[in-house]
This record gives structure tokens, C-alpha cells and sequence, in this order.
């Protein structure tokens, strides 16, 4: 088939001219926006960074980050929370916006971008990321959890005592999967203890309700197949769920 020529202009320059305008808008300098979580569980405006050594440094960051793709549900909202906009205010883009908590080892940060994108940084970017947005030094150690992520409970002598908020605890059967670093939760209450050494994806054939677990330590009572009580910080919606896990204790028959 032979292609008119006018036609081949015609499409030269309108690829020429959306060519340039993206890379009209790319070259465009862009600040980040972040706010901050107070007492009463409300966002507020913290600051402005304009800083195009200090953008630059944060997007590397997010950008060579390994996101995976999973919605989470935390404990309680994001210690802060910043988006991107271009320093021009005649250039209309739709924000994306990322929430930043502080981990409850108060050694990382974890980000959500969006809705359905988290990453755990590494304890060097979350440093880095940490100062460029708040302007404070990565000294977590003194660092205060707002009301969120603590309370007060009411004991029956009447002495109020601090507790950090957690989800509901989660029962099952933990099991630790042969030749593999992974530890799963099956819910299932029909499951067979003979079933302790299939690998995940049988499992996952034969029992609906499965986790994986992300847990520091296991306690040296526990064994593979036993029945659990978990302490949950937050769940990954995943496949399967990832979850958090900051106790585990045994039931015994």
C-alpha cells in the first residue's frame, strides 16, 4: 500500500509536537508538598521543599525503590504524607500521593504510594528520605508517636496505662515450609497436621485461608503444625497476605 506523502508529513510534525511537549513538562522543575500528622489525627501543612538537588534525591529514591504491589492496611494513618507538584502553576497534572510511617522498630520507613504500591526502605534511604522531608535528623530514637499509634488503657484499679494500638490477633496453624525461610498462618480449622510438608501452592490448593507471615523472631515453644495466637501490626493485601506480626503464642489443645 503506498502512503501518501502529505500524510507522512502531517504525522511527522504532530509527533514532533507531543514529543516536545512531554519533554517540555519533564524539564519542567517540580517541589514536594508534606504534611504532618498531628495530636488529633489531622494533616496539616509541614513543609515545602523547592530544593532541586533535594526533589531530585527524593525521586531517585522512590523510583529505584522495589514497590510491591499490594494494598495495606495499617494500624493507623501515615506519620506524614507528601506529593509531587510543578513549580509552574499554568501545568495542571494529576498528584500522586505517598504516605510515610515510621516502622515500629523506628529504624526504617515504610511508604504507600497511591493505593496499591508499599515498600519497606532500607535503613540508608529511609535516613536520607526522612531528613529531606522533614528537616529533622534521623534520630528515630527520640522520635514520638502521635496519639494513633498509642492509647491509654483503663485497667481495673483505675491507672491508666500506654499500649500501642493493634488489630485483631489472628488463630491458626503456623507452619513452616520445608526447605524455605517462609512461615505461613492456615486458618483453616479443618487442617491436617500430615499436611505440615507439602510446599505452598498445594497448600494453598487445599486450604482457603492462608498467610504468610513477617515475624523477627519465633519463640522456641512454637513448632510447625502447632496451633497459634497472633499479634498483628498490619496485613498486606497480597497473594497470599503478608502479615505483620509482633507476638506469637502458643494454644495448647
Amino acid at each position: 500500500m503506498k502512503i501518501q506523502k502529505p500524510f507522512l508529513v502531517l504525522l511527522s510534525v504532530f509527533l514532533f509536537l507531543v514529543t516536545g511537549c512531554v519533554s517540555g513538562i519533564e524539564s519542567e522543575e517540580q517541589k514536594i508538598e508534606v504534611q504532618k500528622r498531628n495530636d488529633e489525627n489531622k494533616y496539616e501543612d509541614y513543609k515545602e521543599i523547592t530544593d532541586k538537588e533535594q526533589v531530585q534525591n527524593v525521586k531517585k529514591i522512590l523510583e529505584k525503590a522495589n514497590w510491591e504491589n499490594a494494598k495495606v492496611d495499617m494500624v493507623c494513618s501515615a506519620d506524614y504524607r507528601f506529593i509531587f507538584q510543578y513549580k509552574n502553576p499554568k501545568i495542571e497534572a494529576k498528584a500522586v500521593l505517598y504516605e510515610l510511617w515510621i516502622s515500629p522498630n523506628k529504624d526504617k520507613v515504610e511508604v504507600v504510594k497511591g493505593e496499591n504500591e508499599y515498600v519497606q526502605l532500607s535503613e540508608e534511604d529511609s535516613a536520607v528520605l526522612f531528613e529531606i522531608l522533614t528537616g529533622e535528623k534521623w534520630n528515630l530514637s527520640a522520635f514520638t508517636l502521635t496519639a494513633c499509634q498509642e492509647k491509654q488503657v483503663d485497667n481495673d484499679n483505675g491507672i491508666a496505662n500506654q499500649g500501642k494500638i493493634e488489630m485483631e490477633p489472628l488463630q491458626g496453624y503456623i507452619v513452616f515450609l520445608k526447605e524455605t525461610d517462609i512461615t505461613i498462618l492456615i486458618r483453616d480449622e479443618n487442617f491436617n497436621i500430615q499436611d505440615i510438608d507439602l510446599p505452598l501452592k498445594e497448600l494453598q490448593d487445599r486450604y482457603n485461608d492462608i498467610m504468610i507471615l513477617i515475624v523477627d523472631k519465633i519463640p522456641k515453644d512454637i513448632i510447625s503444625g502447632g496451633k497459634v495466637k497472633l499479634g498483628v501490626s498490619k496485613i498486606l493485601e497480597s497473594d497470599p497476605p503478608k502479615v505483620f506480626v509482633t507476638k506469637i503464642v502458643r494454644i495448647d489443645a
